[in-house]
């Protein structure tokens, strides 16, 4: 465990990393990833109502 504890009181000097800022690109490609993997399963609900929708129009006529 006292490798843990020695590597939490590690301090690293930040500013020798540069920091770029994102392009509106990145910025709505990441936004758009964060979405996807927060609301997956209702696109997937919807998708199956619809093709279940159709598939019992088609049955029924």
């Amino acid at each position: 465990m006292s490798l843990f504890k020695d590597l939490n009181d590690v301090k690293l000097d930040l500013s020798e990393f540069d920091e770029l800022p994102l392009s509106e690109y990145e910025q709505k490609r990441i936004l758009k990833d964060v979405r996807n993997k927060i609301h997956p399963k209702k696109q997937m609900k919807k998708r199956l109502g619809l093709s279940v929708a159709i598939i019992a129009a088609f049955m029924l006529s």
